[in-house]
């Protein structure tokens, strides 16, 4: 008996009890799955899409706020040149003054180099133990300086400081002597200076 029920289900055609309207429904209704799967998938791929491009305008958005807190490139280019242009008018006066210094250095070399040739026509006249004074008394060995150098030096010694002829301080005179308030001319050498005594003893 089993074996026979076996057989009848295995030569037994489902399909023959089912009229054509159950077909076109189960037709039907495996088309609204497959729709359903396909519009599953759309859905999500959409999602994805959504969400990418969220994450896009995100960026976007963080990129523009960045943009817009940074200076603007032509305020700064403009200040930029400003400052080239007040280094520029800097530059041409430090060259202008660096011009008028060398040639004030110039005209200041020139007047030293006068000084100098001045200076060297009375060089003989300045005392030769300073250096500093002109020669303003002598000795009775006819060797001079200035009355300060004198007086200290006989303060130590009491011979001249060239030939070592011993003097007193009476023995120092000075040399520029004169009536009222003239003076005599500045002696050229220690001659001059025995001539201008020997004339201011006359006078006297």
């Amino acid at each position: 008996m089993p074996s026979d029920i076996a057989e009848m289900q295995s030569t037994l055609n489902l399909d023959y009890f089912l009229n054509d309207d159950d077909c076109d429904i189960q037709v039907e209704y495996g088309s609204v799955l497959d729709a359903a799967s396909n519009m599953r998938r759309k859905f999500s791929s959409v999602l994805r899409q959504a969400r990418q491009l969220k994450t896009t305008l995100q960026a976007k958005q963080a990129e523009l706020e960045h943009e817009r807190q940074r200076p603007n490139l032509r305020e700064i280019a403009e200040t930029n040149r400003n400052k080239l242009r007040q280094q520029s008018r800097r530059l041409r006066q430090c060259k202008d003054d660096n011009k008028s210094l060398r040639l004030r250095n110039r005209e200041l070399a020139d007047e030293l180099e006068v000084a100098r040739k001045e200076l060297e026509k009375v060089d003989h006249l300045r005392c030769n133990i300073c250096m500093v004074t002109f020669k303003s008394a002598t000795l009775p060995c006819d060797h001079s300086a200035c009355r300060e150098c004198l007086s200290l030096w006989l303060g130590k010694k009491t011979g001249c400081p060239w030939c070592r002829q011993s003097f007193e301080a009476d023995d120092i005179r000075d040399i520029y002597l004169g009536s009222g308030s003239e003076t005599r001319d500045v002696p050229e050498s220690d001659a001059d200076v025995t001539d201008l005594i020997s004339l201011a003893s006359d006078s006297g």
